[in-house]
Formats: structure tokens, C-alpha cells, sequence
């Protein structure tokens, strides 16, 4: 059962207050490895936990580091991240949720983030080009001593780290549920004349707050986090966007995804619940010095409470021992080959997963495309949604953290659980894997799976008409 939310309540925000990063980038990725995707471990308890984005490394300064400056061509930073930034203790915890910001590469390069107790694998975490920044969410299990190790491919860069929440590995004892999915569809646009900006693009310091009404007040209450992909379009300058619950009159001092002048950049965002007076909600702001840009923001599911009468999934984390590389249509044994224009291609889980997993969260990189394209990843019981899911320019690599739907109907069809779409031109897709989302109960009589067939008598409805906008400055 996917829940569907209905209602969008936004307003602009003009916040006076910021501090953040500008710009991003894409390009270099990491080599081709055909080898079996890792056995997935017995699934633990793996509620989201919401915490406050906070800082917790930054190389420039040296904060949360010994090492102090860049990371060099080839070169390992390992750092402890539970007991920082809002984290429990490492034994609480299966996996972070951290926001990866890459800046002033020297060359093009990729990072690998990883648990610090395992041989690097043949994953990327991101992917910039020289002089550029660039953000990715990534799922990250971690050390049994807390600690995650980051790799540099070439060059040198400085390395951020803002952790926005983590899946436990116990029991948290106050209510935090899982992951249900949501029908993917596109809450915002402001390049839509019916929106509240008249199809205008924002300015420095405007924001959109986007509320969700699932149908009911225990529905509503059982929301934590919302979870988004947010795409910035036609900049006219370099900046960043900041996604969170909307609390203070000053935005956090991270950031969600980054961005030049001229790119179209996506990046998925895990958002603390807030409230937009009535129903759950988030703000996202935009940071643009001098100049403008248009915000989209794309609805891909949510993180609730274990309350049943909320008619949600629950679907628990369970993180594989390493990140696996999953597909890599440059090889023909693991997808290939390359996706062309207007394809979409059927993929299953493969070993990583079993008959109870409900979505995989991981990594999805377009690979050197041949035209400006987008890749939207989706379920494949049903339509292809009006959504996009990563942005890449011709002969880029660019990655966009995922948390891909699988789909629900039973019997399921092994080779063909989800499928990714390509816009334009001909690319190459790769997919790295964190850990999937299981079903910790299967329902009594569901043959092959777990979790409620999408539109089965019972499910969430859309209900509400179209969302009220208004403005508000700070």
C-alpha cells in the first residue's frame, strides 16, 4: 500500500539569516565491478530516526577531524560520527543519514563513503568535476565503533558531512516507525503559472513551505519526515537549497543540494516533520546571491510512527554489511547495456533483498549521457510518474541518492521490481546499494510478499482539492 498525500499548503518565505556552501558539480566515477551483490543480514529493528541537521566534519577547518585541509588523490579520512551532531551511541545505531558535500576539487573525482571496519568497495558515493561543489544524500551503515571511512579517487577536495538522521539498530522506545511509500508525484513547481509564484523563479532567500493531508488526524499525526526530491532549475547564479522542518527565523548551517549557474540539479532530502499550521510540512529555501532560480519538489514517501490506525507500511531498514554496487549498464552482466532515449528497463533486486522488501535505498548515477536527459526511477506496477529522480548534462556523471520503490503486486515478477527511465539521448545507469526497506510482518495469507497491494480497499485516498498559497516575509 502506497499512501497517497493530498493536501500542498506553501508559502514564500524571504529568511534574512543563512550560512551554507554554493555551487555543485558532477563528473569521474568510480570502476566497473561485476561481482554478486552481498547477502542481505537478518533485517534489525530500523525505525527512522528524525534529529536536527548539524555539521559534524568539515576538512576546510578541521572540525571533526584530525586532519586538517584536503583529502588527497587515493588518500582514506575515517571519522566518528555516533555520539556527534545529535547521534546516539554506535550500538543504537544501523545506519546514518548524512548529507556528503564535495568542494574545491582540484581534478574530477568520486568519493566512497563506507563503514570504516570493511575493505573499501567498488561503489561511488558522488561524483564532482574540478573547481565545482557538489552535495549527495547517502545511507551509510556504520563501524561497530561508530566510525565511517571516506575515500578521494583524484585530486585533492574538502569534505563536508551534515547528518540529518539515522535508522536504529535497537528498539528507539518512542514510537519511530519506518518508510511508507507515497505515489510519486510532483507537490511543487515554480515554474507553473497556477503555483503561488505565478511561474515566477525565486529570489535570494525565498522559500516554499509544501504541507501533506493523508486523510485522516492519526495519519497526519504519524508523519516524522517527509521524504522529497528537490531540483533546482535554470539558475542564474551559483547557490544552494536548504530543506527542514521550518523552525527559527535563520536557516541551519547545512545544506540539501548545490548548484551553478545554468544546471539543473536534483538531490533526495529525508525532512523533519514540521507543521505549516494545520498538517505536517517542510520549508525549503533557496540561497541565490544576485540572482534567481526555479524550485521542484517531488514526493516520494514519508517516515512514520508505529501507530497502526496511521495505515502506513512501517517498512524497517535493514543496511547490507557494505555498500553493493547493484547495476552498471556499462557491463552486461549487471544491466547493460545503456539506456536510450525515452527507454524504460525493468530491474530487480537481485540477492540483496527478499520476498518482504518493500523499497532499496542506495545510489543512482547517469553515466556520460549524450544529451541533457533525466533518469525518474519508479515501481513498475505503475505509470511512469512526472517526476525526475537525478538531472545530468551531456558527457557528465552525476549521482542523486534514491530510495527506490519496488513493486507491490504479488506475485512479483523477479527481473522487473522497479524501472528506470531515460529522458533524452543515450546513457549509461548506475545503481549502488545501501540496504532495503523490509516488511517486518507479513500479512496473514500474502503468498510471496509483504505489504498491501496498491489499491486495495482500506488504502489512503487523495482527497482534498487544490493546496492555498501565500507569502510571508521574515
Amino acid at each position: 500500500m502506497r499512501i497517497t498525500p493530498a493536501h500542498s499548503s506553501r508559502r514564500l518565505w524571504a529568511v534574512l539569516n543563512a550560512v551554507g556552501l554554493s555551487l555543485v558539480g558532477l563528473t569521474a566515477l568510480a570502476p566497473v565491478a561485476a561481482g554478486a551483490p552481498a547477502a542481505p543480514p537478518a533485517a534489525p529493528y530500523g525505525a527512522y530516526v528524525s534529529i536536527t541537521p548539524a555539521r559534524v566534519l568539515d576538512t576546510r577547518s578541521g572540525f571533526g577531524t584530525t586532519h586538517a585541509g584536503p583529502v588527497g588523490a587515493g588518500q582514506v579520512l575515517t571519522t566518528a560520527l555516533a555520539g556527534r551532531g545529535g547521534l546516539p551511541a554506535a550500538a543504537n545505531i544501523s545506519a546514518v543519514v548524512v548529507n556528503l558535500t564535495v568542494t574545491a576539487p582540484t581534478s574530477g573525482t568520486y568519493l566512497t563513503a563506507y563503514p570504516a571496519d570493511v575493505t573499501r568497495p567498488t561503489v561511488s558515493s558522488i561524483n564532482v568535476p574540478a573547481g565545482l561543489t557538489a552535495a549527495n544524500l547517502v545511507t551509510l551503515p556504520l563501524h561497530a565503533n561508530g566510525s565511517v571511512s571516506v575515500f578521494n579517487s583524484s585530486g585533492s577536495v574538502q569534505v563536508l558531512i551534515d547528518v540529518l538522521g539515522y535508522y536504529s539498530a535497537l528498539d528507539p522506545g518512542n514510537g519511530n516507525g519506518g518508510y511508507s511509500q507515497v505515489t510519486p508525484r510532483r507537490k511543487f513547481d515554480s515554474r507553473d503559472p497556477a503555483s503561488f509564484t505565478g511561474g515566477a523563479p525565486f529570489g535570494d532567500g525565498d522559500g516554499v513551505v509544501v504541507g501533506y493531508d493523508f486523510g485522516s488526524v492519526a495519519s497526519n499525526a504519524a508523519v516524522t519526515a517527509m521524504v522529497v526530491t528537490v531540483t533546482v532549475v535554470s539558475p542564474t547564479a551559483g547557490g544552494y537549497v536548504v530543506a527542514w522542518d521550518g523552525t527559527g527565523t535563520s536557516l541551519p548551517p547545512t545544506s540539501t543540494l548545490n548548484f551553478r549557474s545554468g544546471q539543473t540539479v536534483a538531490n533526495l532530502a529525508i525532512v523533519p516533520r514540521g507543521s505549516d499550521g494545520t498538517f505536517p510540512a517542510f520549508t525549503a529555501v533557496v540561497r541565490v546571491p544576485g540572482g534567481t532560480a526555479h524550485v521542484l519538489v517531488d514526493s516520494i514517501g514519508v517516515m512514520t510512527t508505529t501507530d497502526p490506525a496511521a495505515g502506513g507500511d512501517d517498512a524497517r531498514f535493514a543496511p547490507l554489511p557494505t555498500p553493493t554496487r547493484l547495476i552498471d549498464t556499462r557491463n552486461a552482466s549487471t544491466g547493460g547495456p545503456a539506456l536510450g532515449a525515452g527507454q524504460a528497463r525493468g530491474f530487480g533486486q537481485g540477492s540483496i533483498g527478499d520476498a518482504s522488501s518493500y523499497a532499496i535505498a542506495g545510489n543512482l548515477t547517469a553515466v556520460f549521457p549524450t544529451a541533457t536527459t533525466f533518469l525518474t526511477v519508479y515501481p513498475s506496477d505503475v505509470t511512469r510518474p512526472t517526476v525526475s529522480s537525478v538531472n545530468a548534462g551531456p558527457s557528465q556523471v552525476v549521482a542523486s541518492g534514491a530510495l527506490v520503490p519496488l513493486s507491490l503486486t504479488s506475485p512479483r515478477t523477479l527481473s522487473d521490481e522497479f524501472r528506470i527511465f531515460n529522458g533524452a539521448g543515450t546513457t549509461n545507469v548506475i545503481l549502488d546499494v545501501a540496504g532495503t526497506f523490509q516488511i517486518a510482518t507479513p500479512p496473514a495469507g500474502t503468498p510471496a510478499r509483504a505489504g498491501t497491494v496498491r489499491g486495495a480497499a482500506g488504502g489512503l485516498r487523495d482527497s482534498s482539492g487544490p493546496a492555498a498559497a501565500s507569502r510571508r516575509a521574515e
